[in-house]
């Protein structure tokens, strides 16, 4: 088993039973050494990690051994829980193996459905019909779909004509799809004031409200959170999308305190999305975390755009992973009747 000291274990392989790991990550190994006469010790500066041998028996495994199986053992044998090569970033993790805190990630298969999705009634290229279908053909119970608001004109925002048509059309489809459930939705653009693009009379419409940057992206970084925070206040947003608005190898995202707008997702009861199409990946792994621990709600979304897009939901839950997060910190792994009460219960809170 190998894994280069820096490299990302994930890539690690068997390799005729020798163990090439770092010692800082093992860090009882010198007692595993000295209680195992089967395993000798190697100093390898070059990889600046230390390469052992040791044979099945020593790390208390018989049979054929996988390459999960023997790491396993190798955590085991130091009295580590298992850490998930997602988490190995000497961010806490093996603290909490120490003290048996390795979260249950999300598996990779556990959502049933997705929020921020488009069609052709803005600028998506297939049709709500289409997209319905795709969604059901991936098993799914449910597909929210969120095209855009009135003053998103580059993208074909809808206008409140438009967006009655649609509701007509998500109705009709939710009267012949049994067992499966069009959420009506919106993305709808924070103005650079920090005011929502539809007014309350339309918002209360919808079943949820995705709220998103998609303009002004270069306010201060202290105009730009009270921006945001600002929408997070109003009492029919449900999440806020791409937080950070940033496109990967072309645009960086623009300037904002997370750590105030998590606060305030949590202090509003609100969703931050992790958008999973992959010019985004957005919300960064590395405050779903934070994310977490502060209460707030997270929803995997493809951001998808045609019916391929989609699929995009996999590189969300890989980041999910990636930021220790479990199904229950995720709205979408729900079922479609969970879901349903959760946006109830929102509505009842907004009607106080």
């Amino acid at each position: 088993y190998v894994a280069n000291a820096g490299a990302d274990a994930a890539s690690a392989q068997l390799l005729g039973g020798k163990v090439d790991w770092m010692s800082a990550f093992l860090p009882n190994l010198n007692d595993l050494l000295k209680n195992h006469k089967e395993i000798s010790y190697v100093n390898t500066p070059v990889l600046t990690a230390s390469l052992f041998t040791c044979s099945n028996a020593a790390l208390g495994c018989t049979g054929p051994q996988t390459d999960v199986a023997v790491r396993q053992a190798i955590y085991a044998a130091l009295g580590l829980q298992f850490v998930p090569p997602e988490l190995r970033e000497d961010r806490g993790e093996l603290e909490a193996a120490e003290a048996n805190r390795i979260p249950a990630l999300i598996p990779l298969d556990s959502l049933r459905g997705t929020f921020h999705c488009h069609t052709t009634y803005s600028d998506g290229v297939n049709s709500l019909q289409e997209m319905t279908d795709a969604a059901r053909a991936l098993g799914w119970e449910y597909l929210g779909i969120a095209d855009h608001s009135r003053s998103a004109a580059y993208a074909g925002g809808l206008t409140r004509e438009r967006l009655k048509e649609q509701s007509a059309e998500i109705d009709a489809i939710n009267e012949r799809s049994a067992g499966f459930r069009v959420w009506k939705g919106t993305e709808c653009d924070i103005l650079p004031n920090g005011d929502l693009d539809w007014p309350e009379s339309i918002l209360a419409t919808f079943d949820y409200v995705v709220v998103s940057v998609h303009s002004s992206f270069t306010l201060t970084e202290a105009a730009m959170t009270k921006r945001i925070v600002k929408a997070l206040k109003n009492r029919y947003v449900t999440m806020l999308g791409h937080p950070t608005g940033r496109l990967l190898l072309s645009r960086e995202g623009y300037r904002i305190n997370m750590n105030e707008v998590i606060a305030a997702a949590a202090e509003y009861g609100k969703i931050i999305e992790i958008n999973a199409h992959p010019t985004r990946l957005d919300l960064d792994w590395r405050l779903c975390r934070l994310a977490k621990e502060k209460g707030v709600m997270i929803a995997i979304n493809p951001d998808a755009h045609s019916v391929d897009g989609l699929r995009d939901v996999e590189y969300g839950v890989g980041i999910a992973r990636k930021g220790w997060l479990e199904a229950k910190d995720v709205l979408n792994t729900r079922s479609r009747e969970d879901v349903g009460r959760y946006f109830d219960l929102k509505k009842r809170e907004k009607a106080r």
